[in-house]
This record gives C-alpha cells, sequence and structure tokens, in this order.
C-alpha cells in the first residue's frame, strides 16, 4: 500500500492517495499537502473543463461531426499541448475517468490528424 501511495503522489488521482492515505494511516489526518494538491487538480480540471466544453458541446451534435467529416478542406489543428488534449489527458488519464476517455478519444479521433 505505501508503493501505492509512492506512486500516486505526483497523479491526479489525488483522492485515491487519500483513501489509501486513509486506509494505511487509520485515525491520521490526511496531509495537508493532500488536500492543497486535490485543491490544485480540480481547479486546473475545472478552468480545462470550461476551456473545451463549447468544443466538446459541438462535437456531441451528431450534424456538426457529419458536416466535419464531408468538407474536405476542414482540418482541426492541435497539439498535444492545445486545450482539448490537456483536457483528455488529465480527465481521462491522470484521474481515471475511463468512460470520458473513451468519448473523447471517439470524438478526437474523427476530427484531429494523428498527433506525432
Amino acid at each position: 500500500m505505501k508503493a501505492k501511495l509512492a506512486l500516486l503522489r505526483n497523479t491526479n488521482m489525488v483522492d485515491f492517495a487519500m483513501d489509501i492515505h486513509k486506509s494505511l494511516y487509520e485515525g491520521s489526518p490526511v496531509p495537508p499537502g493532500m488536500k492543497e494538491r486535490r485543491a490544485e487538480v480540480v481547479g486546473r480540471l475545472r478552468q480545462l473543463q470550461q476551456d473545451v466544453d463549447p468544443i466538446i458541446k459541438c462535437l456531441e451534435n451528431p450534424s456538426v461531426v457529419r458536416n466535419f467529416r464531408q468538407d474536405k478542406t476542414f482540418n482541426m489543428q492541435a497539439s498535444p499541448d492545445s486545450r482539448l488534449c490537456m483536457y483528455a489527458s488529465a480527465t481521462c488519464f491522470a484521474c481515471a475517468h475511463f468512460f470520458r476517455r473513451s468519448v473523447l478519444c471517439v470524438l478526437l479521433s474523427f476530427l484531429l490528424p494523428i498527433l506525432s
């Protein structure tokens, strides 16, 4: 369990790390650093969510996606440091929201060129 906690220390899976800490050290409060890290992670995720929400809403509309697919001149450019990719990474991989990851991967696969 201590090894798990050490591995999770630098991820965004702060709630999971806090749960492990509580099970390891029953009765001991969660360290302030973990609480601060959680606030930082949640704040970052909320900001990224706000940044990409208009794109996600657009991509959830099947007719919009269909139009994008038919438009041969449309090419959505993105890089690993784009907000959409940062959101996908933060939400899906670092925080273990696997269902959201699958939805984002499908949506992104229709619109983004292969990132190298």
